[in-house]
């Protein structure tokens, strides 16, 4: 009797166990996003235990461009989605916003390809359709709302949720 409650015990604490979210991107954390962006001059707004999960917000601003990333996830030790946007005045050209992109594309995470990203995002950043491509362990899809912004998300690889 004594060895089925252990094996009662164990499972029990085995099903309770916390693991990492399925819609989570493998390989990378929240904390690898933000502190990445302060590096470059953004800001960060957390927002931990709100009603919609969390989220870390990154923002910097030019002359001519706003720049933020929207970082989602149900806990602090993964990330479920990314969206980044930048939006220019207009007049300007929003093939300049490129690196932006690339550096935010290129974050490490499990099965990264980061010169198939650049490559990816060189080929289709001047297209008035949303595409999308997955690699590795995250889908993207680059989204051209307007000749002024460009948006790009990242999520879970679609094949894997």
């Amino acid at each position: 009797m004594k060895n089925y409650l252990l094996l009662l015990l164990v499972l029990l604490s085995v099903a309770c166990a916390k693991t990492k979210p399925v819609e989570a991107i493998g390989g990378i954390k929240p904390v690898d996003i933000y502190t990445r962006m302060e590096k470059e001059g953004y800001t960060t707004l957390k927002n931990i235990g709100g009603k919609s999960g969390n989220s870390w917000t990154n923002r910097k601003s030019t002359d001519s461009t706003e720049y933020m990333i929207v970082t989602m996830s149900s806990d602090v030790n993964t990330v479920e989605s990314v969206k980044a946007t930048a939006t220019i005045t207009p007049g300007k050209n929003i093939r300049n916003t490129l690196p932006f992109f690339v550096l935010i594309g290129t974050l490490p995470y499990d099965g990264a390809d980061p010169s198939g990203l650049i490559r990816w995002l060189e080929t289709n950043f001047d297209t008035k359709k949303s595409v999308e491509t997955t690699i590795g362990d995250a889908t993207f899809t680059l989204l051209s709302p307007s000749a002024s912004s460009r948006v790009l998300r990242i999520e879970k690889n679609k094949a894997l949720k």
